[in-house]
């Protein structure tokens, strides 16, 4: 997921990405709630598309991590990871 918005993408790469690591069926609706409010806290930042004929002349919109979004992301993971180590050392030592 980071490689997709490290570059801008849309919701529509976003949902494969998420099929692709859940091998579950998912659709854009279930995406734009979560991306407007990381876009509201600052953690992505969006822009419109232009319109082409292959989508009948539709926008899209466009998304992209911030520098905010990113240090947010490397912390969550950092603290992810910490906890699934000392779950899995627990594990071990029972």
């Amino acid at each position: 997921m980071y490689h997709l918005l490290k570059n801008e993408t849309n919701s529509t790469n976003i949902v494969k990405s998420l099929q692709d690591v859940s091998n579950k069926k998912a659709n854009n609706a279930v995406v734009h709630t979560p991306l407007s409010r990381l876009v509201r806290k600052g953690y992505l930042s969006v822009h419109w598309e232009a319109s082409k004929p292959v989508r009948g002349g539709k926008r899209r919109k466009s998304y992209q991590l911030t520098k905010k979004g990113a240090q947010i992301l490397s912390e969550s993971l950092e603290i992810k990871f910490k906890f699934w180590q000392e779950s899995k050392e627990n594990i071990n030592n029972q």
